[in-house]
């Protein structure tokens, strides 16, 4: 089927003003109780089975939630949307009624989510982010996936028509839209694909204490729920290991305790790969990252199905990391970072995709990262160091520590000479369309920008850095920013004038 076909059919599916499925109060009331937890939602059912909550609540629930039931019907029948010739109308309120009118043109990404009542029931749950919005402009909760995908493209062929519009300098475009002349099907490109091995040697990579901030809401009301249930489960524990308080220190089991701690830090980092690699099945289950005439799209989720959208000239920031294991691995995690409220992370990224990524957002060679920062950042390094060692010094020797307070001072050396380490491996480099910067300390980082990406271009200079002729460059980009610290005033400042000159000059888009 041609473009114009497929536009054709996708602004009839939208051409009716259309109401979302009632299922959309049954959503946005999950994601309440979704947004309360399920921890907290355990500590409430524990406190009303036993009997802590006063009657009266017990009976003004119903009505709260019955009048809340109510507003969220309302809401749902007062709330439309209709494309009407090159724009998208959304009407809603609940007394007064709102219009919220969005040119097609400035729409920069139309995401779909589809959780699993989504997927259950053949709904999504479509965000629109537009430009200058850092945040998602408005959402619709549970429409049809056919629609959703057909105001999604939609959205896409109206941004590409204005981009080529705009190339070619011809304001005498028809309202409406008028896709390319092409009848040739689009192509697409795979970027990058994970699998379920894959998805393995991701979870593997992480810190081995990553997966355990999952436990964390858990651990929090751990000593509420054992108090709601009557268990005193800390003061039991000590009981055992530890004896009595008069116990004297002899006696205490030392080696079964440290056989212990080890034995838990073990168990500690096998359960949170686990944890971590159930949560890489969840969020990123069949990732796909497809390029197409209409830009970047990446697709990825086993319950939650999430499709988010972004076009090439959107992509602000490059950015990439990769702690040891990682590094072992050969995989690093890419974050591009685009204009409005979703990035296009891909996580597990090899150094072809990373290359490919590159030749996609980039335009010309990569430059050449021999450029080095400062030697003074060690000097200030350390200078920062002295101060807080004599002030810890200070204040501690009179504590019940004593003379050991003096041993603060170690920190001078440590940080000698983890500041040269770090000088060391730092590099930076430019092209006429790059510049880059690397960190290859303990995280390997990289940060890339396009000069023509800056909204603006800023020379900073501390009192450290005034003494000394040095100088921070600072460019802020629509959506993330880029700085060089420590480098020459006199480059920072061509720098900034030859960006700037770049901004000015060039022909292409910056968004």
């Amino acid at each position: 089927m041609s473009d114009l076909d497929t536009a054709g059919r996708d602004r009839a599916a939208l051409s009716e003003p259309s109401r979302q499925s009632p299922l959309a109060v049954v959503f946005l009331a999950w994601r309440v109780v979704r947004g309360i937890s399920l921890v907290n939602l355990v500590v409430l059912g524990a406190v009303i089975t036993t009997n802590r909550l006063p009657f009266s609540l017990l009976v003004l629930a119903p009505l709260v939630i019955g009048a809340l039931g109510v507003l969220g019907l309302i809401s749902w029948w007062r709330y439309t949307f209709v494309v009407e010739g090159d724009e998208l109308v959304v009407a809603k309120g609940v007394v007064s009624q709102n219009r919220l009118v969005i040119p097609l043109d400035r729409v920069q990404s139309v995401s779909l989510e589809q959780g699993l009542l989504h997927r259950a029931t053949g709904l999504t749950r479509v965000g629109l982010d537009t430009a200058g919005s850092a945040e998602v402009e408005f959402s619709i909760d549970a429409i049809p996936l056919d629609q959703a995908e057909a105001l999604q493209r939609l959205a896409a062929d109206y941004r590409r028509q204005s981009e080529a519009t705009e190339a070619i300098g011809d304001p005498s475009t028809t309202p409406g839209l008028t896709p390319t002349s092409t009848s040739e099907p689009e192509e697409s490109e795979v970027l990058a694909r994970r699998d379920f091995g894959q998805l393995v040697r991701i979870a593997f990579g992480h810190w081995p204490w990553a997966g355990l901030v999952l436990l964390a809401p858990a651990l929090a009301a751990a000593d509420d729920l054992a108090e709601l249930v009557g268990l005193d489960v800390l003061n039991r524990l000590e009981e055992q290991v530890g004896g009595s308080a008069d116990a004297p220190v002899s006696s205490v089991p030392i080696l079964p305790i440290i056989a212990g701690i080890l034995a838990a830090i073990v168990v500690g980092a096998v359960l949170s790969w686990a944890l971590q690699l159930v949560r890489q099945i969840f969020t990123d289950w069949d990732l796909t990252v497809t390029r197409t005439g209409r830009g970047l799209r990446r697709v990825a989720g086993l319950t939650n199905r999430t499709s988010v959208g972004s076009s090439l000239d959107r992509v602000q920031v490059l950015r990439t990391s990769a702690i040891p294991m990682q590094r072992w691995l050969g995989i690093s995690r890419l974050n591009l970072v685009t204009v409005g409220d979703n990035n296009l992370v891909v996580p597990g990224t090899t150094n072809a995709e990373l290359n490919r990524f590159r030749e996609l957002v980039f335009e010309g060679p990569e430059p050449e990262l021999d450029r080095r920062l400062s030697p003074a950042m060690v000097f200030l390094a350390v200078r920062n160091a002295v101060v807080v060692s004599v002030l810890a010094v200070a204040l501690l020797s009179q504590s019940p520590i004593g003379w050991w307070s003096g041993l603060a001072v170690l920190a001078i050396p440590i940080e000698f000479v983890l500041a040269r380490w770090r000088l060391r491996r730092q590099f930076w480099g430019m092209t006429a369309n790059r510049l880059a910067r690397i960190s290859r300390f303990v995280t390997y980082r990289t940060e890339e920008i396009d000069p023509i990406k800056a909204q603006s271009v800023t020379v900073r200079q501390s009192l450290f850095q005034r003494r000394r002729d040095l100088a921070s460059l600072h460019i802020r980009a629509a959506e993330g920013s880029f700085e060089l610290p420590m480098i020459p005033l006199h480059e920072a400042t061509a720098l900034r004038d030859l960006i700037l000159y770049r901004v000015e000059s060039t022909g292409r888009s910056w968004m």
